[in-house]
């Protein structure tokens, strides 16, 4: 049975438009930060706000490891990790993004491949840690 989703549908709607965009006009083949530096343009030009390589606080057990700065903050709500990857995601890039967002507390992470013939696109809500399909990203 598929994943409902249900927190900010239309939002992540928009920016999965805007990766789809950035993929049309680029095409596969090229470094991460060009996918970045041009989906973050994207997201601007359609009104949106985006904050870039925002640094969140990484803890155990009360100590502070350091920082991780994520790739792409879009209104504040909404992480987005950035692959390049040649082929489809693995498993290792799902749980990188279920770790990316609940460090940054954030309700929605969305995990986007710049790297295939055809984007690829996986969306995690805070209330799990399901992919679009509702498997585990556990490897």
């Amino acid at each position: 049975m598929a994943k409902r989703f249900t927190k900010y549908v239309e939002l992540t709607g928009k920016i999965i438009a805007a990766c789809y965009e950035v993929h049309n006009v680029l095409g596969p083949g090229l470094q991460e930060r060009f996918y970045r530096d041009a989906l973050l343009h994207e997201l601007q030009l359609r009104g949106m706000s985006v904050a870039r390589e925002q640094e969140f606080p990484v803890e155990y057990k009360g100590k502070l490891l350091g920082k991780h700065r994520a790739d792409l903050i879009v209104e504040e709500k909404i992480l987005i990790e950035l692959k390049a990857h040649e082929g489809k995601l693995l498993n290792v890039h799902k749980a990188q993004t279920i770790s990316e967002r609940q460090v940054s507390r954030l309700p929605v992470a969305l995990l986007v491949n710049f790297g295939g013939s055809s984007v690829e696109i996986r969306r995690f809500e805070s209330s799990d840690q399901s992919t679009k399909s509702g498997k585990s990203p556990n490897p």
